[in-house]
């Protein structure tokens, strides 16, 4: 969902404006939603060192999750204002929470090569993401493309919540998988 806006922001809010829904300019709206990711990721790191990877993990997809069924919802009723801000909060959420946490995570319990392979997963999924994103947003509008990440993302919710396990607050790897 966090590439969808960053990467579809401008044809986002073209449509919104086309709409009616937007009352600022475009340009506006891009800088106002680039420039709180911007400041917040200087603080990427502080969420985890007081809550522990897990609950911010948890945290952070929670309010994806919320964040897009906001935007989904305030774009169905027209509301440009409210539209814009849940987008904001969705970058916002995405910088504290779940892009330091990726790394973080695997590069306590994975290899090398599992990282690498990882990451490789991370940017295939979100070019398919970007192709898919940009004909969904022409066939059926904003919403419906916040709705589904919206959906995606509370299955990663439940995923995270049952299978990702703490890393932080002195747990040994030895511990972590000692349930295996």
């Amino acid at each position: 969902g966090n590439s969808v806006v960053m990467l579809f922001s401008t044809k986002i809010f073209l449509f919104m404006e086309l709409q009616g829904q937007l009352t600022i300019p475009v340009y506006l709206a891009n800088i106002l939603l680039y420039l709180s990711a911007v400041l917040v990721s200087f603080f990427a790191s502080v969420p985890q060192q007081y809550f522990g990877q897990r609950k911010t993990l948890l945290f952070g997809q929670s309010m994806m999750v919320l964040s897009l069924t906001c935007t989904t919802i305030f774009s169905l009723l027209d509301i440009g204002v409210g539209v814009l801000i849940s987008m904001i909060a969705l970058a916002c959420t995405f910088q504290l929470t779940l892009a330091p946490i990726y790394f973080i995570h695997a590069s306590e319990t994975c290899v090398d090569a599992a990282i690498g392979f990882g990451s490789q997963n991370l940017y295939i999924a979100m070019l398919v993401s970007m192709v898919i994103s940009s004909k969904i947003i022409d066939s059926f509008g904003n919403a419906y493309v916040f709705l589904l990440f919206g959906v995606i993302s509370f299955l990663g919710y439940l995923y995270m919540y049952f299978c990702v396990r703490d890393t932080t607050f002195g747990h040994r790897i030895e511990d972590i998988f000692a349930d295996d």
